[in-house]
């Protein structure tokens, strides 16, 4: 199994928790709903990452937190959150890729998801007058 297997992805016009803008949403308050093919993939995750000596294991407190949990618990290292930082199975497209870089941090991702990223005021979607899409009233893969 994969992390979008575990995840349905749906195609719009979004607005994220940061504020921009983009054309994916996946719906990870769903991620967990069945924890044992996320345990699987979890343990994929931390088999990637003994080469950084990982002490800690910190995860986002909304879902990343129940991930982070479970590589903490594949490599046997303590545990934390926080509130809004990168810990991951999957990334939405490059913008976290160049953060780390630009920190001097690693990231390690089982996958990667194309997605474009626009402040609101740099988005097409807005210039061409795409209303914002609700991710809670779609079905999977819709278009809107």
């Amino acid at each position: 199994m994969t992390v979008l297997q575990s995840l349905p992805l749906r195609t719009g016009h979004f607005r994220y928790e940061s504020g921009h803008h983009g054309a994916v949403w996946l719906d990870l308050e769903l991620l967990c709903l069945h924890p044992e093919p996320i345990r699987v993939l979890a343990g994929r995750l931390a088999s990637a990452l003994p080469s950084y000596h990982v002490e800690t294991v910190c995860g986002p407190l909304v879902e990343g937190a129940f991930v982070a949990l479970m590589v903490a618990s594949a490599l046997d290292v303590p545990f934390t959150y926080a509130e809004r930082i990168a810990a991951t199975l999957a990334v939405l497209g490059d913008a976290a890729d160049r953060l780390a870089a630009s920190a001097g941090v690693p990231l390690e991702a089982l996958e990667r998801v194309p997605n474009e990223l626009w402040t609101p005021a740099d988005c097409p979607r807005c210039a061409r007058g795409m209303p914002l899409t609700d991710p809670m009233t779609m079905t999977d893969g819709e278009e809107p």
